[in-house]
């Protein structure tokens, strides 16, 4: 779209399409608006502010107190209206009648200072009174009685108007009284009772140094048949009037433009492509400051800024993470869901699904199995094979896995179905101990001397010679 300048201010517009407004553009209109603009503040005389502050030059200041309008230069505030403060400074009242001749009391008339215009005099310090229809000489003052409001719609009609006013590029008609506005007639015209540039009236003349800029020449005006050969140079164009509109293709090329003249300045925006930012003519490298960041003029990665979105399912494998990078700290809760992790993950005993990445322990389910998500053994999964022979202690035989008791074949024997039995016959006294045999294992037939009653109801061998019988004999007597 075609990008055109206002006439005051040369702020950018644009006509019907859809670009955007760049901050080269944006900063050229606030500088712009910065060195054209004045600005205008009201307020008391005393609250005007520091004149020697950057903020209030260029300003405009209305005090309403003392109803003084000042301009403030950068140095001081310049007053732009004066007049006497004396008793007699008022708004006539509406309605009154101020009649011509009449000197007015204070509180009912204005009175102003003036000098004629067609001399170079000062205002008057003081403002006297005058009656209307006397001669008012130069340099005096005079009490202004007729206001707008006494001058009747059409009143004032050409001929009243005196030839004076007529200054440079005006000429008045003295049968009319009209005022017209003179023309040369070869640069300027009236037409329709409008005043507008003649058809070729600017000429090669009429146009400054550099003043044709890229947005004064209209799309394809320029064509190549307007130049002679080497016409154009570097010191005849204003900074950037030649844009891309105005240059065909292939008519720029390498030996045309001298080294290090492409300056930023050169540059049209429209080069900055996606990712690039475009700032006075200034290339850089757009960054959302979340995920990339620049430091020190270089493009980075911002620390912590590889979030989980911008990790592909299954691209941080196992090589690419170094010994102990991955802490507690680093992995989010939740974030590492099966599909994050790559098959090499599942070893020996691990099976991973395909589809959904769920880790599972491989059982045989002989030996082992899984019961509601549980680890086991299963019944019976414990086999010959599977005995270590360290498992065999004391009294314990192994062969083949198969652990059997040993026995001396003397006082212990297998009975050939799998159980241990005593040796018929094998028990005798040395291997029963001493006091082995109480009351309870001797037959009821056989009963013992009382006197020789021990702890428990043993036999104990008798302390007393009984008769017929020596010491140490165990006196028995049948029923």
């Amino acid at each position: 779209m075609a990008v055109t300048r206002t006439e005051r201010f040369a702020l950018h517009r644009w006509d019907a399409g859809s670009d955007s407004f760049n901050r080269e553009q944006n900063d050229t209109d606030n500088r712009q608006v910065e060195a054209l603009a004045a600005v205008f503040r009201s307020g008391l005389d005393a609250g005007k502010g520091d004149p020697t502050d950057d903020s209030f030059v260029r300003s405009f200041y209305y005090a309403t107190d003392t109803e003084l309008l000042y301009f403030c230069n950068g140095t001081l505030w310049v007053t732009l209206n004066s007049y006497s403060t004396s008793t007699n400074i008022a708004d006539l009242p509406v309605g009154t009648v101020n009649s011509p001749g009449a000197v007015t009391t204070a509180g009912t008339v204005r009175t102003i200072k003036y000098a004629l215009a067609d001399h170079a005099h000062g205002v008057p310090d003081s403002a006297a009174p005058i009656a209307i229809g006397t001669s008012n000489l130069e340099g005096t003052a005079l009490t202004v009685a007729v206001t707008e409001t006494k001058i009747g719609t059409g009143a004032v009609t050409p001929l009243k108007i005196g030839s004076a006013l007529a200054g440079d590029g005006l000429d008045r008609n003295g049968s009319t009284g009209v005022l017209a506005v003179n023309v040369d007639g070869s640069t300027l015209e009236i037409n329709s009772d409008a005043l507008q540039l003649k058809d070729g009236g600017i000429t090669t003349a009429k146009i400054g140094a550099l003043q044709v800029t890229g947005a004064k020449i209209a799309a394809a005006t320029i064509t190549a048949d307007k130049f002679a050969a080497g016409a154009v140079s570097e010191a005849s164009l204003a900074s950037g009037a030649v844009t891309e509109t105005k240059i065909g293709t292939g008519a720029v090329t390498t030996i045309k433009i001298a080294d290090a003249n492409v300056t930023a300045a050169k540059l049209h925006s429209g080069i900055a492509g996606a990712g690039i930012g475009f700032a006075t003519g200034v290339l850089s490298v757009n960054v959302d400051g979340t995920n990339l960041e620049i430091d020190t003029d270089t493009l980075r990665i911002k620390d912590s800024g590889v979030l989980e979105a911008k990790i592909n399912t299954g691209a941080v494998t196992e090589t690419k993470i170094g010994t102990g990078a991955v802490t507690e700290t680093k992995i989010g809760t939740g974030a590492v869901t099966p599909l994050k992790i790559g098959s090499a993950l599942a070893g020996d005993g691990l099976v991973r699904n395909g589809s959904t990445g769920v880790l599972s322990v491989n059982v045989d389910n002989s030996t082992i199995e899984i019961d509601s998500d549980s680890l086991r053994l299963k019944d019976s999964g414990v086999t010959a094979a599977k005995l270590n022979s360290g498992i065999a202690g004391t009294g314990i035989g192994f062969a083949t896995g198969v652990l059997s008791v040993k026995v001396d074949g003397t006082t212990i024997e297998h009975n050939g179905s799998g159980n241990l039995k005593i040796v018929n016959g094998s028990v005798d006294t040395t291997q029963l101990a001493n006091d082995a045999v109480d009351y309870t294992k001797i037959d009821t037939g056989i009963y013992y001397n009382a006197t020789t009653l021990g702890a428990g109801g043993a036999i104990k061998y008798s302390t007393a010679s009984p008769t017929g019988g020596s010491a140490g004999d165990i006196w028995l007597q049948y029923v």
